[in-house]
């Protein structure tokens, strides 16, 4: 059996929810291509060659992927090196935690609430999303989100592809803000909310929110905690212009780690493909 029929008899024979299983005594009856132990050798030889070929560029790709997260962090921390004036976030923008919506009043349709769940590092979605009647959410106008809201999660706000700080849309609207998510209610006369949002995004801030509490195992911090970290704080146009430029390497950082992400998905399924090609011929 050939590498293609092989794989759909495999997919076939699984057994179990979650683990694929193959019965021996089905393994057994299989028939392969059997050619002369010369040609044996040459396939088994030459794809040896391939696979390390495929290993040595994954490898590759790879040291470029962990230098690309280095040269992220370094332009960041050169853009804030030479500012004096460090002050704590609270000073120039409180932290507004959602407020306690109770399960019970949860509605299939209506104003949607914004959760810690809806949250993913730079962007909202409501993929799973729960609501208040419009007559409810008309009690709790403080909590109403507004278009360029900066929010955090304060539930798990660290995990494998960022941090979980985002901007509110248009299309997000309207919203209220649940507990667990924290609003920056700036003073626009000191803080600028693209700077600081780009500031969320730097590890020097995600270090500084590392390692605090933990509720029920669950990794959390508090509005203060977070009011307490510092920021550099040059005028404004300073910092419009330093959030402008965290924009351009945040762009241009993306487009290469997902270049690369291309790259490495490509030679995971190599070996498949160079397996199957072999035994094909």
């Amino acid at each position: 059996m050939r590498g293609p029929q092989y794989l759909k008899w495999r997919d076939e024979q699984a057994r179990g929810a979650n683990i694929q299983n193959l019965r021996f005594s089905e393994l057994a009856k299989l028939t392969i291509r059997l050619p002369e132990r010369l040609e044996q050798r040459r396939i088994a030889a030459r794809l040896k060659a391939q696979l390390a070929e495929v290993e040595t560029t994954r490898q590759a790709v790879q040291a470029q992927w962990t230098e690309f997260q280095l040269l992220k962090s370094k332009a960041f921390q050169s853009l804030f090196d030479n500012i004096a004036d460090w002050r704590p976030i609270g000073s120039v923008a409180r932290l507004q935690s959602g407020y306690a919506f109770k399960s019970e009043t949860f509605k299939p349709s209506g104003i949607r609430l914004l959760r810690n769940a809806n949250i993913l590092p730079g962007k909202v979605y409501w993929d799973n999303s729960v609501h208040i009647s419009e007559e409810d959410a008309q009690k709790f106008p403080s909590y109403e989100l507004a278009t360029g809201d900066v929010l955090i999660s304060l539930d798990r706000p660290i995990i494998s592809s960022g941090i979980k700080v985002a901007r509110v849309s248009e299309t997000d609207l309207p919203a209220l803000l649940l507990q667990r998510v924290g609003r920056f209610l700036l003073d626009k006369s000191r803080c600028d909310a693209d700077y600081l949002y780009a500031y969320l995004q730097t590890d020097r801030f995600i270090t500084e929110i590392s390692g605090h509490d933990q509720s029920l195992g669950v990794p959390h911090i508090s509005p203060t905690q977070v009011e307490a970290v510092e920021i550099p704080l040059p005028d404004l146009p300073t910092q419009r212009r330093i959030a402008k430029r965290l924009v351009e390497i945040t762009d241009t950082w993306t487009m290469a780690t997902k270049a690369l992400q291309r790259q490495l998905e490509d030679l995971t399924v190599l070996p498949q493909h160079l397996l199957a090609q072999a035994f094909e011929n």
